[in-house]
């Protein structure tokens, strides 16, 4: 299993840059475009109640906006609807093939906009969860 470290994951030349990274509470932060990464909560997944893997800090979220994570037709943050057309990319974006996917994927980690029955484009994790 591969380390992971920021200066690996962001010293490359890519150019992506990441909206804002303040303390704030979940829906909060979703609505001011905060990239997270430790929260301590609980998973947002069906079946018995555990721990995210945000609360051992095995999972980033960027850029929420730009990347919405999408469940049962409700698009989070509410300002990710204008997102959703994945075909036309905008900065923050990630997507397949993307420089942000493909440079979490380089350090062992992988993306939540892969999920097809609840896409969450902003998520990524060690776990794959």
């Amino acid at each position: 299993m591969r380390s992971w470290s920021t200066s690996r994951l962001w010293a490359t030349s890519c150019r992506f840059s990441v909206g804002s990274t303040l303390l704030a509470k979940d829906e909060r932060s979703l609505e001011h475009d905060n990239t997270t990464g430790f929260n301590c909560r609980y998973a947002v997944a069906p079946g018995p109640k555990r721990w995210s893997v945000h609360a051992y800090g095995l999972a980033i979220d960027v850029d929420p906006v730009e990347n919405p994570y999408v469940e049962g037709g409700r698009v989070h943050p509410r300002a990710g609807r204008a997102f959703l057309d994945r075909s036309h990319v905008r900065p923050g974006m990630a997507v397949w093939g993307g420089t942000l996917v493909r440079a979490f994927a380089a350090v062992g980690w992988r993306w939540g906009g892969r999920w097809t029955s609840a896409p969450d484009y902003q998520h990524f994790s060690r776990t794959g969860g």
